[in-house]
């Protein structure tokens, strides 16, 4: 009989990626506040439109709920959540809530074009 772990569906963290964002709190000494990250994924998955919690999705999502609590929410937005946000990962399963986005994609219009007639987010 296979144990069941709860927090993968609690937190919205699929169990590969804990060892991750562990990692990473690890490095900024900031292992006390995986709490935070805990709560911060399900905000940041609903933001950018419900990404699936598959690679790489489910790692832009936690990368981007690990910077949201060690530097402010979206102070620091990865290159890989513009590249999400201006489409080039494809459309996210549900409309993007994100404030940020203009301020993600406008200079991505600039720097690259979706290839192979991947959609723009607009």
């Amino acid at each position: 009989m296979s144990i069941i772990d709860t927090g993968v569906l609690m937190h919205q963290v699929p169990g590969g990626m804990t060892t991750n964002l562990v990692a990473q709190l690890k490095e900024a000494d900031a292992l006390n506040r995986l709490h935070e990250v805990h709560e911060e994924l399900p905000r940041v998955r609903k933001e950018l439109g419900y990404p699936p919690l598959v690679t790489p999705t489910s790692q832009i999502v936690g990368i981007q709920a690990v910077q949201n609590v060690l530097f402010g929410r979206y102070k620091m937005i990865s290159g890989q959540v513009k590249d999400y946000v201006y489409g080039l990962y494809g459309k996210p399963p549900a409309p993007m809530t994100l404030k940020y986005r203009s301020s993600c994609s406008k200079d991505m219009r600039k720097a690259k074009r979706p290839s192979q007639g991947a959609p723009l987010m607009s």
